[in-house]
């Protein structure tokens, strides 16, 4: 058995090897019965392709942010990931969770104001290295609204003439869309929507007109009930009296 030699091979998927046989019995001819190459396949890092963050749809959990990644080792080892969350703009990063093994996480964001965020996931692959070999992969996800505030009432007025009232609204919301208002008469269990002055819910300010006829006379309670395009809803009444 011939003793093992080191081959000067650079680094790369393939080797070539030329053996060139010699003998000094002329009776004999060289034979190669088994040639082993050990080798070691270089650790290669985990890849996070893609990394998606959206309020949740749940109305149980409406503050819950969902995250979903997908990850990848080209080695086959076992990931763990990390989470990270920071406020856009901000350069620090503050950890969420460690250490956990599912390509999914829920992010409870009524622990945060309410702002536009980035979430950034790595994964390690620690479990089938050593501590010199083991290498990581992030990605930061496109930036999510954190959003748990209804909207506020930035001015109103009531107006009334005989047995009519005009109630005139302006709601604003820092984040999201105005979604949806609607008004009620003396606690009538039926509320009645309405559309904003230029008749579409599209921007994060809307103005409104509620005109109410036919009010008894005396004391009567207008309430309105709005909410932004996440559901987040707040409830404000006025106090009208019909001579």
């Amino acid at each position: 058995m011939v003793d093992a030699t080191q081959l000067e091979c650079p680094i790369g998927r393939y080797c070539q090897y030329r053996l060139t046989l010699s003998t000094d019995d002329s009776k004999s001819t060289p034979v190669i019965n088994r040639i082993a190459v050990p080798y070691v396949i270089d650790n290669l890092a985990p890849r996070i392709t893609s990394v998606k963050a959206s309020r949740s749809k749940d109305p149980k959990n409406p503050a819950t942010i969902q995250v979903f990644f997908i990850a990848s080792d080209a080695n086959g080892d076992k990931l763990r990931y990390k989470i990270e969350f920071r406020k856009a703009g901000n350069t620090r990063w503050i950890l969420l969770k460690d250490k956990f093994t599912e390509a999914k996480f829920d992010w409870k964001s009524n622990t945060v104001e309410d702002g536009r965020y980035e979430l950034r996931v790595t994964a390690d692959d620690t479990q089938n290295n050593t501590t010199a070999t083991a290498l990581t992969g992030s990605r930061i996800s496109d930036q999510v609204i954190v959003d748990n505030t209804a909207p506020a009432v930035e001015s109103s007025s009531v107006n009334v003439d005989g047995a009519t009232a005009t109630l005139k609204l302006s709601l604003k919301d820092d984040l999201s869309v105005i979604g949806n208002l609607s008004y009620t008469v003396n606690s009538n269990e039926d509320w009645i929507s309405t559309v904003p002055d230029d008749l579409i819910y599209d921007t994060t300010q809307e103005e409104f007109t509620i005109t109410i006829k036919d009010l008894e006379p005396g004391e009567n309670v207008i309430a309105v009930r709005f909410s932004d395009n996440v559901k987040n809803t707040k409830y404000k009444s006025y106090e009208t009296k019909v001579e």
